[in-house]
């Protein structure tokens, strides 16, 4: 599900560790957003802090679901399983977003290559 890849020309990360530390980054955001528990430092925020985590994480999940979109018609042209990338695109949004775009070429329709004059 993670993706693969060399490092970034601009940044140098490695596209898995940068996804994976998404992924531990989502599961203490919920954690901290969702559940209250004295004595425990992630929990123990006050409910304006998490409401405000809630609502981020409404904001960036709605961004993912327009990019969700688009992801369906960019799997069309590169011939890929869509049932795949729309779900990794709604988790991690641009940067599965952009591992498909960068990294799969676009794969021409046969009646679309030929000339057609």
């Amino acid at each position: 599900f993670l993706g693969r890849g060399s490092k970034s020309e601009e940044f140098g990360y490695i596209l898995p560790y940068l996804q994976t530390g998404h992924m531990v980054g989502l599961g203490v955001v919920l954690l901290t957003a969702n559940i209250y528990y004295p004595g425990f430092p992630l929990t123990q925020l006050s409910e304006e802090v998490r409401e405000g985590l809630r609502r981020g994480l409404l904001i960036i999940y709605a961004f993912n679901a327009v990019l969700a979109v688009l992801t369906y018609f960019e799997c069309q042209k590169r011939r890929q399983p869509w049932t795949f990338w729309v779900p990794k695109v709604l988790l991690l949004g641009g940067l599965a977003f952009n591992e498909l775009r960068d990294n799969l070429p676009v794969i021409a329709d046969k009646h679309e290559s030929g000339d057609s004059e």
